[in-house]
């Protein structure tokens, strides 16, 4: 099971991916949740036999920053080119599109 205990400051939708959340704050951390998979989670019965390592809550992705994170924003609405902006005022540009192995 993840442990993210940090307070959230910025939360947004992806652009086109409408079920991902984005979350940051001072942890320097971006988690991006399927926010329909955290749905059926929490809808579905518990199992006795549930392994709890599978137990992500709908969290898709984590990406560090190294920096509190002032600002998410998309390049573009069709975009899956994501820009953080630090309380320092470092820009990073992170991609979220899926890395295909074997090209």
């Amino acid at each position: 099971s993840s442990d993210l205990s940090e307070p959230v400051s910025r939360v947004r939708f992806h652009p086109r991916l409408r079920k991902e959340l984005l979350t940051a704050g001072d942890d320097g951390l971006v988690c991006v949740v399927d926010t329909e998979r955290l749905l059926n989670k929490k809808s579905a019965p518990v199992s006795a036999n549930e392994d709890e390592e599978d137990d992500d809550g709908g969290l898709k992705l984590v990406v560090n920053t190294g920096e509190t994170v002032r600002s998410l924003a998309f390049a573009t609405d069709a975009s899956d080119l994501l820009c953080t902006i630090s309380t320092s005022e470092v820009i990073q540009l992170w991609s979220l599109a899926p890395q295909r192995l074997g090209g």
